[in-house]
């Protein structure tokens, strides 16, 4: 499918058609997907050459692409390089690198990164949420995963049921029976735990 995908980029090209960016980043972050990094920076070239600057979806899939290789250093810079050209990073940008650092055991910088996430006016979504809470479950920061429990019901985000089991399972380990019960209790926002 990338094969026709560059074909008709070519054909394209011959008879004078110019791509868009959105082509350009179609078949970039198809690139991406399938971890050759090397053939989405050909086309990333791609897009200067066209006149284009890359926006928050080429860096999204640069990003994706990255952190699926599990080059979570080399998403970070990109992340960086981002800014440097002036493209505001989105939710979707955000939480591929939370969910990819908390994946790698990065909890810290997920957590750094979503204070700046927010900062910059951006809410987390659930994807974001689940992986910090069950990372910080994971590391026994028990109390850091209630509060981002918290959070997410308060921005009226609906926890997985995944997400209350291993919160539930945390503060039962960590000898906070009670709470454990007051959260199993808890049925509302449309989720009911266990």
């Amino acid at each position: 499918m990338l094969g026709r995908a560059l074909e008709t980029l070519r054909d394209m090209q011959n008879i004078g058609i110019a791509p868009n960016l959105v082509t350009l980043n179609t078949i970039i972050s198809a690139h991406c997907k399938e971890g050759d990094m090397r053939k989405a920076q050909e086309l990333l070239e791609m897009v200067f050459q066209f006149g284009f600057k890359p926006d928050v979806v080429t860096f999204s899939a640069i990003i994706d692409g990255l952190c699926r290789l599990n080059k979570i250093e080399d998403a970070l810079d990109c992340f960086a390089e981002m800014r440097e050209w002036g493209v505001t990073p989105n939710a979707i940008t955000y939480s591929i690198l939370i969910r990819s650092l908390c994946f790698t055991g990065g909890v810290g910088k997920s957590l750094k990164l979503l204070r700046k996430m927010q900062a910059d006016g951006i809410s987390p979504d659930i994807s974001c949420f689940s992986a910090l809470i069950h990372s910080c479950c994971k590391i026994n920061r028990v109390e850091k995963a209630r509060k981002l429990f918290f959070s997410m019901l308060t921005l009226g985000l609906t926890p997985e049921k995944q997400t209350y089991n291993a919160l539930i399972k945390a503060l039962h380990e960590s000898g906070q029976s009670d709470e454990a019960k007051a959260l199993l209790a808890m049925n509302g926002n449309g989720c009911a735990p266990c």
